[in-house]
């Protein structure tokens, strides 16, 4: 006789209610679904029936229970729901499964047309409760799922994602997707698929480049988590771009540093170069500077017939041809002097590093390139990772780009002033474009603000085109973000906090590592902390360069540009006042109207990533007016939290 084994899907509401369970009682979990799958008429799981036929609660411990729909032909089975005895019947009365589930938990959407077919479910739920099931068909993701039950969008792929991470292509993909669409997630996949599938000799990888440490540190620990071979992990490199830089051209023979900081001894360069010139006629040493950092640099600008032809549309003011010719000096002394320093720009490094790439002889093991948050690159950047992209490739065969590059970005999340065409940088991805729309991370709440915060503003596809937030949509809800405003931080301010803690840990059973606070600037974050420790909080700063690895139970406290590449349960943006978003110290060097937009926007896209990082919770705190990126959001009067 055949081994039957059944199909399993697993409900959203599942994996909430198997968090709470003890941890022993989560240890009979793995051995109860396989009971589950191959039991061919239940007769070993003690089942119970339930109001409607199909639904039954079956036994996983002697005080534990499990409600699942068991259809009349037993092929596909769906698990909704773990817990107490009582529990289990009470949660099935609730939710009237039968009719329609309407869970309100925050779980996490994963479509699969499959589900809508078996047995009678369709007919029992309605179309948005469907797709808040897990088809889960391989017995090691199984065991990842149950493991990490909070972060099953990194582990699972959907229809959708898995095709665009197995797609063979002819040459480079570009990918975008709004804040918690999974991006990361299908380049970590992406990478893990590529390692597999390209890497053929011994010591061959993919490199996989991101914008900051942080972001970069995260990636690699959930690759860790995402994959249990050592060799196809050994296989793909995780870094952030500067440092890949920094050493491949230390290991070169460059003497040169990327320029970071060093502010005092920039701007007496920068004076030194308005000798250069007549600056005073007609401009100043700071519009000068700003000249390089967003037209010469962002454009990968290396010579005046180039500067001639450059765009410099958003800048405010007009130059004439005669008065580029007159500027150009003075950038090349600038970049002469930073040399003579051995320092060099992070654009200008880049550059350096892909003409030695070009050149050849350089020994790079790589055979494809991943790259995570593209928005934040600009040109120099991408016409370096195309040459990275082909170094594996023989000189006959250069033309071939199969499966090489591998683009993730979402210009709604762009917190840099960069800007770029993939295809002015040789970067061709006409037909092999694709969008994600469905967001994992957060509630369609918290993503309502967020989307509000962008305001109408046009955004780029990295590619000339237009990109707006049409089809986004987060098919879970949760609570409406709170608003709290304070007189000051010491006392009400630090209260507030304190209070909205002990609030959600009630409330959601959370703990204080699930928290995050930010505060605007380095300054407000040494506040804060001041502040909250007085009140007896346990407070830990996040800092640069690393993946929050646990620091015990501590709340995390930061800075909102420390943020890219983290997410918690429960976000609060501690200055979301007018003078915080946008800042009120970069307005002030604003010098046109046309460079205010291009701040404003900038600004909004930073409040934008903020908020979006906050899975379940967000609270928005305010001292003084709110931030005009968020008027309108709340309702007067009904803004706050219970308060104990």
């Amino acid at each position: 006789m055949s081994i039957v084994r059944h199909e399993l899907s697993l409900h959203t509401s599942f994996f909430k209610s198997l968090r709470k369970l003890g941890r022993n009682e989560q240890d009979e979990i793995p051995d109860f679904l396989n009971r589950v799958r191959f039991d061919r008429h239940g007769g070993k799981l003690n089942l119970k029936k339930l109001r409607h036929n199909e639904f039954h609660t079956a036994r996983v411990t002697k005080s534990v229970r499990c409600v699942l729909h068991w259809p009349p032909d037993g092929g596909h089975l769906s698990l909704f729901y773990v817990g107490q005895h009582d529990h289990a019947e009470r949660w099935f009365n609730q939710h009237r499964l039968g009719t329609s589930l309407r869970t309100g938990v925050a779980g996490r959407v994963a479509p699969d047309r499959r589900i809508a077919a078996v047995s009678d479910l369709e007919s029992l739920l309605n179309r948005e409760d469907r797709q808040h099931f897990w088809h889960v068909d391989d017995e090691d993701l199984l065991h990842r799922m149950l493991e990490t039950p909070d972060q099953l969008w990194r582990v699972y792929l959907d229809p959708r994602q898995r095709e665009l991470v197995e797609t063979d292509t002819d040459g480079p993909m570009r990918v975008l997707g709004g804040a918690g669409t999974g991006k990361t997630v299908v380049a970590m996949h992406r990478a893990v698929w590529l390692a597999r599938n390209m890497v053929g000799d011994f010591g061959d990888c993919i490199l996989f480049l991101t914008n900051n440490s942080n972001l970069a540190a995260e990636i690699g620990r959930d690759l860790r988590t995402l994959v249990s071979d050592t060799e196809v992990l050994r296989r793909i490199e995780v870094t952030n771009l500067d440092q890949w830089v920094e050493r491949f051209l230390k290991s070169q023979r460059s003497e040169l540093q990327i320029l970071n900081g060093r502010t005092q001894q920039k701007d007496r360069i920068w004076r030194k170069a308005c000798d250069k010139v007549d600056v005073d006629r007609f401009w100043s040493q700071e519009l000068l500077k700003k000249e390089f950092e967003q037209v010469v640099l962002v454009q990968g600008i290396h010579t005046l017939e180039a500067y001639l032809e450059a765009d410099r549309s958003g800048r405010g003011i007009t130059l004439t041809e005669a008065h580029r010719v007159e500027l150009w000096p003075a950038f090349e002394f600038y970049r002469e002097s930073l040399r003579n320093r051995r320092l060099v720009e992070r654009e200008d490094a880049y550059r350096e590093a892909r003409l030695r790439v070009e050149a050849g002889r350089t020994g790079l093991p790589y055979v494809a390139v991943v790259v995570d948050e593209a928005q934040n690159f600009g040109y120099d950047a991408f016409k370096l990772f195309r040459a990275l992209s082909l170094t594996g490739t023989a000189d006959a065969e250069r033309e071939r780009e199969r499966n090489r590059l591998f683009i993730t970005g979402d210009a709604h999340q762009r917190i840099h002033r960069v800007k770029v065409n993939l295809g002015r940088c040789g970067i061709d991805v006409k037909g092999r474009s694709h969008r994600l729309e469905l967001i994992y991370r957060t509630t369609n709440s918290i993503y309502t603000v967020a989307a509000h915060v962008l305001g109408d503003g046009r955004y780029d596809d990295l590619n000339g085109q237009v990109d707006t937030l049409l089809g986004y949509r987060s098919l879970y809800d949760g609570p409406f973000p709170y608003w709290e405003t304070y007189a000051d931080v010491e006392d009400e301010g630090a209260g507030i906090i304190v209070d909205w803690i002990k609030h959600l840990q009630h409330k959601d059973d959370l703990g204080r590592d699930d928290f995050c606070l930010l505060a605007r600037t380095v300054s407000r974050v040494k506040t804060w902390e001041r502040a909250l420790k007085q009140k007896g909080l346990d407070v830990y700063c996040l800092r640069s360069g690393g993946a929050d690895t646990g620091h015990g139970s501590s709340v995390r406290l930061a800075t909102a540009n420390k943020l890219e590449g983290l997410e918690y349960p429960a976000i609060a943006v501690l200055d979301a006042d007018s003078a915080s978003y946008p800042l009120h110290q970069e307005m002030q060097l604003v010098t046109s109207e046309a460079e205010r937009v291009e701040q404003y926007k900038q600004e909004r896209s930073l409040l934008h990533v903020v908020c979006t990082r906050a899975r379940n919770h967000l609270l928005i705190c305010t001292q003084g007016p709110i931030s005009p990126f968020l008027e309108g959001v709340f309702e007067p009067g009904r803004h706050g939290f219970a308060r104990h």
